[in-house]
């Protein structure tokens, strides 16, 4: 299991530095205003992945080891594209999406869509190089496209990166098909309605707790947009991607984990020893994460990404704390997922959510008072209110359905030495494969 963590959290880094570089072109290339934009179409697909996901998307990982795999993929291809476009109409009337890019964000969905629903197959079979690959290719492929767009062929419009966006998605979907299909063969449509009912009842309480997830993660966006403007936004974006870089560890041992607790045939003693090990470790990064970003030199943040930014700065006093809560529940969120308990994940994201929503409504007219860095400052506080109560909920259910003493909680001598012999073995196999190879 090690391996596969060093895998994915090798492949997550990767992928940061990538993301890192796509953070430094969009701020020095769009300024405040376009980094708002782009959170604002970002925001936009990943509502509309959510909303279209109710079809059962989230839960294959569940599913697959448990039924027919082509029909579970037809019927999320299918309600992939049908839900698609109809989500988009209703979010485009609604006004929750930029208006000026509705078509790309419609087809960059669509393809989303298939390239998640291929992924999750991957990870269902604990096929991680693929996986990981498919994860490298679609950002490599945005940066590329970003960066020929804005310095090949001159286009320095938030256009650029949305039609990068769109391409790096579009043929990560499609290559992902060929890798899928060999494995797949078709059994017939026999019991496929009784499948698609099990595939709304899973997809619906996950996707309700996805979706207010998301809401706890991005409300903010829109209550800055209507009290400070776009300008705020961007700020508050650029604040926010890099203090949730910190959570690329929980992240990426989620993936692994995940895939271990639904394929361990339900031993309970055995998901807990693993979640409570991935628990400490993603405390432990994530407190280092948010101390150093907490130092990172003001001098730095104007050379590398222009000074209109300095003043997001404030963005990781208000998170830190928060994203330390939210890395660690995404581990314990990711044990009852394991084990199809996704009523308790949505329960802990509505708490967050209602603890957003009802701070936000009592704090309006310090808002409408308030300039633009106390309002961010405010927004990434209550944030951060939202993030402790969905874990302090989590992990009270953790410590029930697990019996969960105090004293396990502590990080001691043993679970260091157990995680360095761990990673000297994994470093020695690793050698013996390339010396082999």
């Amino acid at each position: 299991m090690l391996k596969k963590i060093i895998g994915t959290f090798s492949t997550r880094v990767l992928c940061f530095f990538i993301n890192f570089g796509i953070v430094i072109i969009t701020a020095n290339v769009f300024g405040t205003e376009g980094v708002g934009t782009i959170g604002l179409f970002l925001l936009g697909m990943a509502l509309l992945q959510t909303l279209t996901a109710f079809a059962g998307t989230p839960s294959l990982v569940y599913m697959l080891p448990r039924f027919d795999n082509f029909q579970l993929l037809f019927l999320a291809y299918f309600f992939g594209i049908i839900t698609n476009i109809a989500m988009c109409i209703v979010l485009y009337f609604l006004n929750r999406i930029p208006q000026e890019f509705v078509e790309m964000i419609l087809l960059s969905s669509i393809f989303c869509s298939f390239y998640t629903i291929n992924i999750q197959y991957f990870l269902s079979k604990e096929k991680m190089n693929l996986y990981n690959h498919f994860f490298i290719l679609q950002w490599l492929l945005l940066v590329g496209f970003l960066l020929l767009f804005v310095f090949v062929f001159n286009q320095r419009e938030v256009s650029s990166y949305v039609h990068a966006y769109f391409l790096s998605y579009c043929i990560s979907g499609i290559c992902s098909f060929f890798f899928l299909f060999r494995k797949v063969s078709f059994q017939g449509f026999k019991g496929i309605f009784s499948l698609l009912k099990q595939m709304l009842r899973f997809g619906f309480v996950m996707q309700i707790a996805n979706l207010a997830q998301l809401f706890n993660t991005r409300l903010g966006f829109y209550i800055i947009e209507s009290m400070a403007g776009r300008n705020s936004v961007g700020l508050y974006s650029w604040g926010t991607k890099l203090t949730e870089t910190i959570s690329i560890l929980p992240q990426s041992i989620a993936s692994v984990q995940y895939a271990r607790i639904v394929n361990c045939e339900d031993n309970k003693e055995y998901a807990k020893k693993i979640s409570l090990a991935l628990l400490k470790l993603a405390f432990i990064f994530s407190l280092i994460g948010v101390v150093f970003l907490l130092f990172f030199p003001d001098a730095w943040i104007g050379y590398i990404f222009t000074n209109e930014f300095i003043e997001a700065k404030r963005v990781f006093y208000a998170l830190g704390l928060g994203i330390v809560f939210f890395s660690c529940n995404i581990i314990l969120s990711t044990y009852f997922s394991g084990f199809g308990k996704y009523k308790i994940n949505m329960t802990a994201s509505l708490i967050g959510l209602a603890v957003l929503g009802i701070t936000c409504l009592v704090c309006i007219p310090y808002f409408q008072q308030a300039d633009y860095l106390h309002i961010i400052f405010a927004v990434g506080l209550i944030t951060s209110l939202s993030y402790f109560s969905s874990f302090a909920y989590a992990f009270i259910r953790f410590a029930k359905d697990t019996k969960l003493k105090f004293s396990e909680l502590k990080i001691g001598k043993q679970d260091i030495s157990i995680l360095k012999r761990k990673i000297r073995d994994a470093i020695k196999r690793y050698s013996l494969v390339k010396h082999k190879n």
